[in-house]
């Protein structure tokens, strides 16, 4: 009786055992979302040229969206998850995500913005372009190559754990190399307009004063929105022209740009179009462009000005693919 009683007992317990592990292997395993965010150059326009790493702080925005819907990834799931960056332990924190079996989709932006609840979907996210600021404070706004291929969707389930995004400038970024050639003055250089010069277009875009509309598609990079404006840049610090021709190698070239900032991409320009004022020695220098122009979004445009004498030339234009920001895995551990 003893042992009928004790084989019961166990039949029981493995009878248990068994149906909660078949119950564990039915739970829709979750994991957190960590990331990984390397960049090839500096976020801010000041350092454009020299820098190598997201400043301390820094935050991007990542959007994970359910594959099969293009709604929210789970019910109650973040659809605006801010990572932060450390430059003490080169990581990056967030308040967390959790991948399970469901198929999503990725998208991720720069700089990180709050988009009002934490829940809700959007596709844009307001970008400003000031129509007067000082040189250096221009954000470079981005937006990540989505993932929504085949072969690139993350899920838990199927083991894609990881992700690598690669980081897409939505400006176009315009350059000055202002040099010297028989002027007589010190040739001091201390600020710059960009306008349309004639009216009825509206080939510059800025902020509007009230009411602003600029926004950017995090999976497109689209500019839209803004007034036709003019954009005044006082440089930080003034600096002094070159004395010598720009050099012809694109290294160095970019080295000796002297004043720089971003703007809304365009297309289609005709010569004349466009008028640069430069103030140097406190007097007003005025140029206007010769040839057709296009400035497109992740493109640098390097303007060699010639003041010679009073008069102000512009002796050539360099186009360079400005850098592209290539992100590190996306990790889910």
């Amino acid at each position: 009786m003893k042992k009928n009683l004790f084989i019961a007992i166990v039949s029981a317990m493995t009878f248990m055992a068994c149906s909660k592990q078949d119950s564990l292997q039915k739970i829709d395993i979750s994991v957190p979302l960590s990331v990984k965010a390397g960049i090839s150059i500096e976020a801010r326009t000041k350092t454009i040229i020299s820098g190598t790493t997201f400043t301390d702080g820094a935050n991007i925005g990542v959007q994970v969206l359910n594959n099969s819907n293009g709604g929210v990834y789970e019910t109650g799931a973040l659809t605006n998850i801010r990572f932060t960056y450390s430059s003490a332990t080169s990581n990056w924190s967030s308040p967390g995500f959790y991948l399970t079996s469901t198929t999503g989709k990725v998208y991720a932006y720069y700089p990180y913005l709050t988009q009002g609840t934490n829940d809700a979907l959007f596709t844009t996210i307001p970008a400003t372009i000031p129509a007067v600021t000082n040189t250096g404070s221009d954000i470079d706004y981005m937006y990540a190559t989505p993932l929504t291929d085949e072969g690139v969707l993350v899920s838990n389930a199927a083991g894609k754990n990881s992700a690598t995004l690669t980081f897409n400038h939505a400006l176009a970024q315009i350059s000055f190399v202002v040099y010297k050639d028989n002027y007589p003055g010190l040739g001091n250089f201390s600020q710059f307009t960009i306008e349309d010069a004639v009216g009825g277009t509206n080939w510059i875009m800025v902020s509007k004063a009230s009411g602003d509309d600029l926004a950017m598609n995090i999976s497109s990079g689209a500019i839209t929105g803004g007034e036709k404006g003019i954009i005044g840049r006082i440089l930080s610090v003034p600096c002094t022209l070159l004395t010598t021709p720009p050099s012809l190698d694109e290294t160095v070239l970019r080295s000796q740009v002297n004043a720089t900032t971003l703007v809304a991409p365009t297309v289609g320009m005709g010569a004349s179009d466009i008028k640069f004022t430069f103030t140097i020695d406190g007097k007003l220098y005025t140029v206007v462009n010769t040839s057709a122009l296009s400035w497109e979004p992740g493109k640098q445009y390097i303007y060699k000005v010639k003041l010679s004498g009073t008069d102000l030339s512009i002796s050539s234009v360099t186009v360079t693919d400005w850098t592209t920001i290539v992100g590190d895995d996306i990790d889910i551990n």
